[in-house]
């Protein structure tokens, strides 16, 4: 992904998910394609006469199954986390998916979060979570999210201050 920069900004971080996040679809792709090959190798056999008669027929019934499920539950997933990119640099964070960008300016950020489940602590992984004015931007399982969240932060604070109306915060 060609991410186009502003005047004065550069790249600071561009990473994918983190590897985690495609542990799962792969464990069921190999399992399909282990079940579909059984299947297909069973009905691949010599049968007696009731059997081998449909045999062939049901053969490629469990191997068309087992291909819609694994590009369901198995390809898709990986093609989706290949599509996955996030960008930050040293204005904004872009979040690429699947050929849409979303973006924040670092500038409306106030305030930076960050969650880890026991196993994303080991593998230090997590959910970003970007506070802004118009709502929360969750990215999830960024690899290295406290050094992220750290940058961000940075960048944020070496943005130029920024004018803030004091009618706006009167009681």
């Amino acid at each position: 992904m060609r991410v186009r920069l502003r005047d004065n900004e550069r790249v600071v971080v561009r990473t994918r998910p983190h590897l985690r996040a495609i542990l799962w679809p792969v464990v069921r792709l190999m399992l399909l394609i282990l079940v579909t090959s059984i299947g297909a190798g069973f009905l691949n056999r010599q049968h007696n006469e009731p059997l081998a008669t449909i045999a062939p027929v049901l053969q490629w019934i469990v191997i068309g199954i087992g291909a819609l499920l694994a590009l369901s539950y198995g390809l898709l997933p990986i093609i989706r986390w290949l599509s996955t990119s996030v960008v930050l640099t040293t204005q904004r964070v872009i979040v690429h998916r699947q050929g849409k960008d979303r973006e924040v300016p670092l500038e409306n950020v106030f305030g930076v979060d960050l969650r880890q489940s026991m196993a994303q602590k080991i593998n230090r992984s997590g959910t970003l979570i970007l506070r802004t004015a118009q709502g929360n931007g969750i990215i999830y399982n960024v690899p290295a999210v406290q050094t992220v969240a750290d940058l961000v932060v940075e960048y944020r604070d070496a943005l130029a201050p920024r004018m803030v109306s004091t009618d706006r915060w009167a009681l």
